[in-house]
């Protein structure tokens, strides 16, 4: 089973990975030229490290707090032109009060709660097989476009607990 199949069936999940998600390693025989304010001779650093796990952790269970709302803002959320989704560039702008599909980007998963979205997609939101699969980057397939214009491939979720206002 691949990670992404395990990470929509709640199997394993983001740990809490380093802090400002960078790992830095000691080795004397590599000549790195990245700076950093913590920069030591030898040393590698690496950047965006999370790990997957299955330890039930705290911020697994953290709601994030939804604060925008869809109804009134529509034209605030485009949707896919062949997916029936709705598009949310940032985390932070999930609508609180949609109950459909949203197509959102994969930092998202730092901020997953199984008991408030529901994942319906891990990576892949074509119509048929036809269509070439992209697991991430930048998509030019037609299922992932928004009026014609490629996108970057998203994690479909769903909000459990959709607000009513």
């Amino acid at each position: 089973m691949t990670p992404n199949c395990q990470v929509a069936s709640n199997k394993i999940w983001l740990g809490y990975g380093f802090n400002r998600n960078m790992a830095h390693f000691i080795n004397p025989h590599y000549d790195d030229y990245a700076s950093d304010t913590d920069h030591r001779e030898g040393m590698i650093r690496v950047s965006g490290v999370v790990w997957f796990t299955n330890i039930d952790i705290q911020k697994r269970h953290e709601d994030l707090i939804l604060y925008k709302t869809y109804k009134g803002h529509e034209d605030e959320y485009p949707k896919f032109d062949n997916y029936n989704a709705i598009n949310v560039d940032k985390t932070k702008d999930i609508p609180m009060d949609f109950d459909g599909a949203i197509g959102v980007p994969i930092t998202f998963m730092d901020k997953y709660n199984p008991e408030q979205f529901e994942i319906i997609s891990s990576n892949d939101i074509r119509i048929n097989d036809k269509v070439p699969f992209k697991e991430h980057g930048l998509s030019k397939d037609k299922d992932s476009t928004i009026n014609g214009k490629p996108t970057y491939v998203r994690i479909v979720i769903k909000n459990r607990k959709p607000s009513i206002l």
